[in-house]
């Protein structure tokens, strides 16, 4: 049985651009990755915000500001289970140490671990930074899909939020309800 959860607000890729976003203190945040760790001057946030990191923010950064909720686990207060990290689409473009990182997506020796963590916490709510391929539609060409894949295959939560896709996505599969944002996007649960 999974933990009773309370209000959260997700919100979608930022990407750096933190402009018309208004926080409130005592009002409970998670932000689904591209925050714009490494790329802009974060503003300041509340207790309260919460982050997980995307393809686009810099991981050594990342683990290095209060706000960052880790690269997985159970936040079992708010009966959440995160995933941090995804592969970037364009890679190839990209530069390394400047706009890519080598770990972008979670090293492949920590899915073992993920997986149990994740089955012995039964979320209520899964947040990633990219989705399973059934909620996208895109096909499974990455170590964090096919993670994702798994963990949906063996465990299916009320909810998993997700950015990445900079699309707003609404849909239900076996009783799960997949919510994409879109860049910006915010959503409450």
């Amino acid at each position: 049985m999974y933990t009773q959860c309370m209000a959260i607000t997700f919100i979608g890729d930022l990407h750096g651009n933190f402009d018309g976003i208004q926080l409130w203190e005592g009002v409970n945040y998670i932000q689904v990755g591209d925050f714009g760790v490494g790329f802009a001057v974060i503003p300041a946030l509340p207790k309260s915000f919460q982050f997980i990191r995307g393809n686009h923010d810099d991981p050594s950064l990342c683990k290095q500001n209060p706000h960052y909720m880790g690269d997985y686990g159970f936040k079992k207060g708010w009966g959440v289970y995160y995933v941090s990290g995804a592969q970037s689409r364009d890679w190839q473009k990209r530069v390394a140490g400047f706009d890519k990182w080598f770990d972008e997506e979670l090293n492949q020796y920590l899915h073992d671990d993920i997986i149990s963590s994740y089955l012995e916490s039964k979320p209520k709510i899964v947040v990633s930074h990219d989705a399973t391929t059934c909620a996208t539609g895109m096909p499974n060409n990455s170590a964090t899909t096919y993670l994702l894949n798994k963990m949906f295959e063996l465990w299916q939560p009320e909810f998993w939020v997700f950015g990445h896709h900079h699309k707003s996505i609404r849909q239900e599969i076996n009783h799960t309800k997949f919510i994409g944002l879109a860049i910006g996007e915010q959503v409450t649960i």
